[in-house]
């Protein structure tokens, strides 16, 4: 079935009433600054002022914005955990941090904490009024709806090619659309990529259309996306190889922060080994899926990718180990895997070479095409995980231990 999700075509000006907005931070004169910026836009009413996250809170009460603007670094209280406070009180009201460059570490954070998007400063006045706009149009819509508002990134990775990244990510997408859920999935492999052969769709626009783009809004990304019959969309990278430089890091930064205000999946599918395009993936905490095979190769290279990972301080203790093509009868066990990479083998995708050979010829991925096939199934359970309808907790609690062990010993 296709989804249904939000269209941003009606301008600003259509709507009856003002969008409310509540400025919060502790230097009276940027809060000002926003006031006049918005209300010289129009279509905006500052109805509040707060100097922290604290007199926001207490302010909102009687105030009830559509939209909070919060500062990240204030006294008394900060902008993060406002946010937290703001998404479990008050979750109909959207919530924008602001923050000067060089703070990613902290936008990240209060993403996580239940933030709508993010404004990095000094911003211009369309920015502005677009963010606010866009956060108060997602965030009302699935408050009615009862959705949840925080949108869930995937990650799929793997240190070399010819694991199946694609595939799963293929896979995984068009299960969770399947759900219910509006979905994207976004193709970063830049060079030679498969997923439009593995989807059957012929892309008529790309990641390469957006680039040039001051602010990519949700209306860049209806007209980019290619819908599949499954409900899911796609986000496709470039067909053709010279056009891979046109995708840089600030074009998918962009991209990813129109994708949350439109979708509440976005699965990634990663290129081989660590490229620069998936750090602003990274950045926002996604659910990591690391793919590999059951050999020693692919064993060896995803402990040297887990290990830079974490020399750069991004945590993947509990990134989700999924072991494709998996037959009993390899040397390398699962238990060699889990006490190699000290973190436990979620799932195991069987060696089905005819069965996944006839979904790639088809165009048609098999939890769409043979739902009853081993493969389809496993990859059913691995969006099971995803969903937390299975819980590993137990057993990641043990290879926690190990890793901490690990890390005593060494010091």
């Amino acid at each position: 079935m296709r989804l249904a999700h939000l269209s941003f075509s009606a301008e600003r000006g259509n709507r009856m009433q003002p969008i409310k907005v509540m400025v919060v931070d502790d230097v009276a004169e940027t809060r000002a600054s926003i006031r006049q910026l918005l209300e010289l836009n129009g279509g905006f009413e500052v109805i509040g002022e707060a100097a922290d996250g604290q007199e926001a809170l207490a302010k909102a009460v009687e105030l009830r914005p559509d939209c909070v603007l919060l500062d990240i670094n204030m006294p008394v209280m900060d902008g993060i955990t406002a946010a937290e406070r703001f998404f479990v009180q008050f979750p109909e009201i959207a919530v924008v941090m602001m923050s000067v460059q060089g703070e990613k570490e902290y936008l990240r954070k209060s993403m996580a904490a239940g933030a709508r998007d993010y404004l990095v400063k000094p911003f211009s006045p369309d920015e502005l009024a677009d963010t606010i706009t866009r956060a108060v149009q997602v965030t009302q819509r699935r408050y009615v709806e009862g959705m949840p508002v925080i949108t869930k990134h995937v990650l799929v990775l793997g240190p070399k090619g010819g694991v199946g990244r694609t595939t799963i990510a293929a896979n995984v997408a068009l299960a969770l659309a399947a759900l219910g859920d509006s979905t994207c999935l976004l193709d970063l492999n830049t060079q030679f990529s498969d997923l439009a052969m593995m989807l059957d769709i012929v892309p008529v626009q790309t990641l390469s259309a957006l680039q040039g783009n001051e602010t990519i809004t949700s209306d860049d990304i209806e007209s980019v996306v290619e819908k599949h019959d499954s409900g899911a969309h796609v986000l496709f990278a470039p067909t053709r190889p010279e056009e891979a430089e046109s995708v840089d890091v600030p074009l998918i930064e962009g991209v990813l922060g129109a994708l949350q205000s439109l979708y509440e999946w976005v699965v990634v599918d990663a290129p081989a080994g660590l490229h620069d395009l998936v750090f602003p993936v990274l950045d926002r905490r996604p659910t990591s899926l690391l793919v590999m095979t059951p050999e020693l190769a692919p064993v060896r290279n995803t402990g040297q990718l887990l290990k830079l990972l974490h020399e750069l301080e991004y945590d993947m203790d509990a990134a989700k180990v999924v072991l494709n093509c998996w037959d009993a009868k390899k040397a390398v066990t699962a238990e060699v895997i889990e006490r190699n990479l000290k973190l436990p083998v979620s799932i195991h995708i069987p060696y089905d070479p005819e069965v996944m050979q006839a979904a790639a010829n088809r165009g048609v991925p098999v939890v769409a095409g043979n739902p009853r096939s081993n493969s389809a199934k496993a990859l059913q359970e691995l969006v099971d995980h995803l969903c937390g309808k299975i819980d590993e907790k137990p057993k990641r609690r043990v290879f926690a231990m190990l890793r901490r062990e690990t890390k005593w010993a060494m010091s």
